[in-house]
């Protein structure tokens, strides 16, 4: 019996070799091949295929423990969905769009690193399937083919080579400001250094011992490895000494692979196998909308699967944090940490497929306090640079409900304005018939009275706030110079709940959609128009959810056409540099960034001036997300640090698209010291300045 074990597996590990040079030395073959475990004898390359295969499994077991958690969560996917997410697994994990988007640099070392580890991945592969004889007699690279995968596989180990080296200068030379280095990152770059390095001097070592450092040799396909040969051969090493540095550094070479591959599903690495299925969970939805008759996420178990399938496919990249507002602020809100910590949470509740007792709570324990979940303004940022697709605001959105449910570890001011907002249809403490005192003089119309097709949502803002009352006083007399018929709801308009919904209160959220809904249908108008993208966005992309589907358009929109029509004439020259802010809910949710643009640029003798960050890159006023009513407890505001920014520019006015920008500038020029040389002004008040109707 052993002896027929040994036969069996002398067979299993005997190399394929072409026919034709069965029994002829490799220099003298014809046929451009490789002999695989050139100078490895029995048995150790048994033993490295049985330590390869306790690698696979440990490698196997660490990602079927991360499915078992995933598995914890609710179930909502469908085949549409997957269908309409692979647009993202391969454009944004295969080709790295987003991180390119961003920061080339970053995008073009990852899409080095990645490519290069997972070529390589699957050339062992390939290698191994020729070696063992699967699906062939006796292998089949030999000849072009051979020459095609060891120029493939050489060309992918100089890219992965590249993007470790880029990495390493990032991290520990340059040193970026976003970048949070940790011994597990020197850990990962040293394994993937050490593979490529080592990948290429053993091939230079088998390429000198065999003699085939010649003009003619079909080596110089393995253009790395051969190009080290050439240098290796000037030392006049013989054999002997060739030999055992080869068994030597196969032997490092093959520990390190076996070593990354037990590594890879317990470490960040990990994101490069979650990542693509992340993508394919990931919610079909408008970018501006919160996830789907949200619940509240107390445990893991009230997490979907596709949220769960994010925390493990976060790369600990840190972008999320370093374009946060809040913690640029000063507050202890991490999205970054925020992700890790809920992970944690999770495997810690999972260990090795076991359940450890009672789920942890995950909202306003240690790891992830109350303080952390109410800093959020829910500006998208984090959302929008993640290169992985992980719905940071939905989560917390979700672990806010569950501190509303609770009835716990709720800010007072939330409160006060949840039940304003009950009582009142509005989050300003103001009664119900004082909706419309802004109005007063105008001759606004209700809708109800003169059935025009455009409804005018004016918003809980623009009708409490006393500076936002000016806008909405300024956009109606630029409406009834433009001829436009039109109408609103009067003192029968209610909140959207924009604001009700992001702090959590998800029931009274539906109760006011299910309430506008009717009244926007009662209206029978075929369009409605607001000045807020808070809610724009509400109407435009949470409330078909609820069958309210309808035409919307932001203020700015509307005058941009009228301005095409020629129904707005715009001929007074103002004669000032203007920086324009981008709101998060128009840029970064909605993706409108020109048209405020476009009206400026049309107001004669306007000179427009950018920010570092504008567009879908905007810096938030801090007011989002139910910030607007609760008090700051940073020593300085988001709002205060973009208000810096506009003054960087040396423009004199800084525009806005959005009521709640207003107020929080408004407030920010005056606590910075600089309203005297730094003036706040809407849009529509610009034009209409140069309509000469101010």
């Amino acid at each position: 019996m052993i002896s027929d074990f040994i036969r069996k597996s002398s067979d299993f590990l005997s190399s394929p070799v072409p026919p034709e040079c069965e029994g002829l030395p490799i220099t003298e073959c014809s046929t451009p091949y490789r002999e695989v475990f050139f100078n490895i004898p029995e048995p150790f390359d048994l033993i490295f295929y049985l330590f390869a295969l306790v690698a696979s499994i440990i490698m196997l077991l660490g990602f079927l423990r991360l499915f078992r958690i995933w598995l914890v969560g609710k179930r909502k996917f469908t085949l549409k969905q997957f269908i309409g997410n692979l647009k993202y697994v391969i454009r944004d994990g295969l080709f790295n769009k987003r991180i390119f988007k961003n920061d080339r640099y970053a995008g073009i070392m990852h899409f080095f690193v990645m490519s290069g580890f997972i070529a390589l991945f699957i050339a062992t592969i390939i290698l191994t399937i020729h070696e063992r004889k699967i699906f062939t007699d006796n292998g089949f690279l030999y000849g072009d083919l051979y020459l095609l995968y060891s120029f493939l596989s050489d060309f992918f180990g100089v890219i992965l080579l590249l993007g470790v080296l880029m990495a390493v200068y990032r991290r520990y030379v340059e040193k970026h400001a976003r970048m949070k280095t940790g011994n597990s990152d020197g850990l990962i770059l040293l394994f993937l250094f050490m593979i490529g390095l080592s990948g290429f001097i053993i091939e230079a070592l088998r390429i000198v011992a065999t003699g085939m450092v010649n003009s003619n040799s079909f080596e110089i396909f393995s253009f790395g490895g051969y190009f080290v040969a050439l240098m290796l051969s000037l030392f006049n090493l013989s054999v002997e000494t060739l030999e055992i540095l080869h068994f030597m550094t196969w032997w490092a070479h093959a520990i390190a692979v076996e070593g990354i591959l037990i590594y890879f599903p317990f470490s960040k690495m990990a994101h490069v196998g979650v990542a693509p299925f992340n993508m394919l969970f990931k919610e079909v939805k408008p970018f501006g909308k919160v996830t789907a008759s949200m619940e509240p996420i107390h445990t893991i178990k009230d997490m979907s699967i596709g949220q769960l399938i994010s925390l493990d496919s976060c790369m600990n990249c840190n972008r999320c944090t370093f374009v946060c507002p809040a913690n640029a602020s000063g507050s202890p809100l991490d999205p970054r940490m925020l992700i890790q910590n809920t992970k944690s949470i999770a495997h810690s509740n999972y260990p090795f497929f076991t359940k450890k007792g009672e789920l942890t709570v995950i909202p306003g324990g240690d790891k992830v306090t109350d303080e952390i979940l109410w800093d959020c303004t829910n500006c998208m940022a984090c959302v929008e640079v993640c290169p992985v697709w992980i719905p940071h605001v939905d989560i917390i959105t979700g672990m806010r409900g569950a501190l509303i449910d609770e009835g716990k570890q709720v800010p007072p001011t939330v409160i006060t304005f949840l039940e304003s907002v009950l009582q009142n249809n509005n989050e300003w403490g103001e009664g119900k018939k004082t909706r419309m005192k802004w109005a007063e003089g105008l001759d606004i119309p209700e809708i109800k009275k003169n059935k025009a097709e455009l409804l005018w949502y004016v918003g809980c803002t623009s009708c409490y706030d006393p500076r936002n009352q000016k806008v909405a006083q300024t956009f109606a007399k630029i409406l009834k110079q433009a001829g436009i018929e039109y109408g609103t709801l009067g003192k029968n308009e209610k909140c959207t709940g924009d604001v009700v919904r992001r702090v959590g209160e998800e029931a009274l959220f539906q109760d006011l959609a299910e309430k506008n809904i009717q009244a926007f249908d009662k209206s029978e108008a075929k369009r409605i128009v607001t000045t807020s993208p808070h809610s724009f966005n509400t109407i435009k992309n949470e409330y078909p959810e609820f069958g309210g589907n309808y035409e919307v358009v932001h203020h700015t929109q509307l005058i941009w056409e009228l301005i095409q029509e020629g129904k707005i004439k715009l001929t007074k020259e103002i004669n000032k540099t203007i920086t324009f802010h981008d709101p998060c809910y128009l840029g970064r949710y909605n993706g409108i960034i020109d048209t405020p643009r476009d009206i400026l640029k049309s107001i004669p003798g306007i000179k427009i001036v950018e920010m570092e960050r504008i567009g879908q890159n905007s810096f938030c006023c801090g007011g989002g997300g139910g910030k607007m009513f609760m008090p700051s407890h940073t020593e300085i505001k988001p709002s205060e640090i973009r208000i810096k920014e506009a003054v960087e520019t040396k423009a004199s006015v800084m525009a806005v698209g959005c009521p709640w920008c207003m107020s929080m500038f408004e407030d920010a020029s005056k606590t910075t010291g600089v309203d005297e040389m730094l003036s706040i002004l809407e849009v529509c008040e610009l034009v209409a300045e140069s309509m000469g109707i101010a």
